[in-house]
């Protein structure tokens, strides 16, 4: 923790929920956590088995932390910001929105990324746990997804995140009727209104680089290709 002032933030940022955060910043009280990400944070079975979301968990029991703490090192608990940039905006987003979150915090600062955001909602996350489970000997067909899980749980860590694609974003936040009740976008509805919006094309080429990267692999194409760069 870094204490220079007496506001207070608490900052993710970094990669689709698969590289590990950072805390950045001066001339503020900054906080930040380390949280269980890719495989091991969000993998779901779409069941009590594994839920999914864990991530978004252990940044929920870091703000109730700060909030609990804050006042020990001269912040207000009743003033807390959290922040984030990409997977870390998008994270900061989510939190905005769950009712899990509700009277945590009282501002956020999303950037570069959003609860709608392509690696924020991923569809069929039961198929990749059977395809991982597969190359992990967990899986036979009568396997129910406790089974599957409970191997999981007692393979090496090592050996789950050799299996991690950073650019394939399967582990992501899911719908689990509790931290997320809904869609992001049915939540969202609601609380337009207390939203400031605001975007820039600077950093376009940065999307499109992601995006183009992500459509070669799934073909597994393994080929260059070249980017441009805004001109003024």
């Amino acid at each position: 923790m870094k204490t220079v002032s007496r506001a207070k933030d608490i900052i993710w940022q970094k990669k689709p929920f698969t590289i590990n955060p950072t805390e950045q910043g001066n001339r503020k009280m900054h906080f930040g956590n380390s949280l269980w990400i890719g495989i091991l944070g969000f993998l779901s079975t779409e069941d009590d088995a594994s839920p999914g979301n864990f991530g978004l968990w252990d940044q929920i029991l870091a703000i109730k932390w700060v909030k609990r703490n804050i006042a020990a090192f001269g912040g207000d608990p009743n003033d807390i910001t959290i922040a984030g940039e990409s997977a870390g905006g998008a994270s900061v987003s989510i939190l905005s929105i769950s009712p899990v979150s509700k009277n945590l915090f009282t501002k956020v600062y999303s950037h570069s990324g959003f609860a709608t955001s392509l690696f924020a909602d991923y569809k069929n996350p039961m198929s990749d746990v059977i395809t991982l489970s597969k190359k992990l000997g967990c899986y036979q067909s009568s396997s129910s997804s406790q089974d599957i899980i409970e191997c999981l749980r007692n393979k090496p860590a090592a050996s789950l995140i050799a299996e991690l694609d950073l650019y394939k974003t399967s582990y992501v936040p899911r719908v689990d009727g509790e931290l997320l009740p809904k869609l992001p976008m049915n939540l969202l509805t609601t609380q337009l209104e207390k939203l400031h919006r605001g975007s820039t094309q600077e950093l376009s080429s940065f999307c499109l680089l992601d995006l183009l990267y992500i459509r070669l692999r799934k073909d597994n194409l393994q080929k260059p290709f070249l980017i441009g760069l805004k001109t003024y």
